[in-house]
């Protein structure tokens, strides 16, 4: 009889090896894999992230980009109006120094636009200059008799509201210290004053000769050597 020719001890091992991993594979496939997917897509999600994170930044630096625009688009718009304005403010100056009376009325009616809301910076100046033109002589030839009050010219009564609406506005802004707003010898004869807010004013050596007062506030006003010859009209 012949015999069967004994199996190599090598090759036995190999092939239980080989059956072994052909096994675990198998059970690998039925298994289900918890980060498989994420393996297979992972360059996938990787690349979508980095376009994610790249549209972001173009988005804040676009953002960004605008709002540094409208910023500038409004200081320059800002910077505008207050060069606007100054030519105005610079314009009636002028025309205040004018020779003929006309344009210096109409400069004097202008000043009451730069007491409005958003004209801030002009509240002070605006009420020097009409005290500065309100202390001048209202007419060359003043009357003889020194103890009458000096005529009202249109001039003067523009003047006059100017100085009695940008007062309290100035005073605002200069608080605590109402020497600042300067009036000495100012000339208000004649002028209408009723209702005025004067609380504080700075006021010595002024004429308000038969001006009217009634329900003027003068409270801590500073009238040292003021004349104040009520208008009898109103008390």
């Amino acid at each position: 009889m012949q015999t069967t020719p004994t199996e190599d001890a090598t090759v036995t091992e190999l092939n239980k090896e080989k059956l072994a991993q052909e096994v675990q594979q198998l059970k690998n496939q039925n298994e289900p894999d918890p980060f498989g997917w994420l393996r297979t897509n992972a360059a996938v999600l990787l690349s979508t992230l980095v376009v994610v994170i790249g549209g972001l930044i173009g988005l804040f630096r676009w953002l960004g980009d605008r709002r540094d625009e409208q910023e500038k688009r409004r200081e320059d718009q800002r910077t505008e109006r207050e060069k606007r304005a100054e030519e105005r403010f610079q314009s009636a100056v002028t025309g205040l120094g004018d020779e003929k009376e006309g344009p210096k009325i109409g400069a004097a009616i202008l000043l009451r636009t730069f007491l409005r809301p958003g004209y801030e910076q002009f509240y002070t100046q605006t009420f020097d200059l009409a005290v500065a033109y309100l202390r001048l002589p209202r007419t060359p030839h003043p009357p003889e008799d020194p103890t009458t009050p000096l005529p009202l010219t249109t001039l003067s009564q523009a003047l006059v509201v100017v100085f009695k609406e940008a007062f309290p506005l100035a005073r605002s802004q200069n608080k605590g210290n109402p020497q600042t707003l300067d009036a000495t010898g100012i000339q208000l004869d004649i002028a209408y004053r009723a209702g005025a807010d004067l609380e504080q004013v700075w006021m010595p050596h002024a004429s308000l000769r038969q001006a009217a007062l009634f329900g003027a506030n003068l409270g801590e006003a500073m009238l040292l050597g003021t004349n104040l010859e009520v208008d009898p009209t109103f008390g």
